[in-house]
């Protein structure tokens, strides 16, 4: 019964603590901008045959 009390209250003190930091980060908040894009990469090197520890040698 001691554990549960100490259980709930923790659950009780990190919710409090959330929710007040979600509502700074939300205060301090600025606009923002997301772009995505796709492409090729054209220099990927395949590990299996090509494993890192011998790239020196390899240039």
């Amino acid at each position: 019964e001691a554990n549960r009390k100490l259980v709930d209250d923790y659950a009780q003190f990190v919710e409090t603590e959330v929710v007040a930091l979600v509502g700074r980060a939300m205060q301090a908040s600025s606009p923002a901008t997301l772009k995505w894009g796709s492409g090729t990469a054209t220099f990927a090197v395949n590990r299996r045959n090509n494993p890192e520890k011998d790239a020196p040698a390899l240039r």
